[in-house]
């Protein structure tokens, strides 16, 4: 199977695949959590209203669960009061870097909320 990304032609802007489907790839590796069947939960943290409600409307057509927050404190909020398959996280949020958040989640404790093997994108 080839690799996920954008496919090149020479002298051509790159195409993304039109379809986000993480969890069939992510169910085909052995990762923990929902199947493609069941779909996932998604952590959407962005604070543009346009672009979170339209990552929310797509994933929800795709059969996952999504939530939506709109800041660092929103979204460590959410991922220690649920487990999540997924973040998708914006890096430039009204109180900070979301790379706060990330960093935070990477150094939380293995065996609790929030799970710090999330995959964050």
């Amino acid at each position: 199977m080839p690799a996920a990304g954008p496919r090149t032609d020479p002298g051509r802007v790159p195409k993304f695949p039109a379809r986000l489907d993480l969890a069939a790839q992510w169910a085909r590796q052995g990762w923990r959590g929902h199947t493609a069947q069941s779909g996932m939960r998604v952590l959407v943290v962005e604070d543009d209203e346009g672009i979170a409600s339209g990552l929310a409307a797509h994933l929800g057509r795709a059969g996952h669960a999504v939530d939506c927050t709109a800041s660092i404190a929103a979204g460590w909020r959410a991922l220690t009061g649920e487990p999540y398959d997924a973040v998708l996280l914006d890096l430039a949020l009204p109180d900070g870097d979301g790379t706060v958040l990330l960093r935070r989640l990477r150094e939380a404790a293995p065996d609790g909320l929030p799970d710090p093997a999330t995959p964050v994108l």
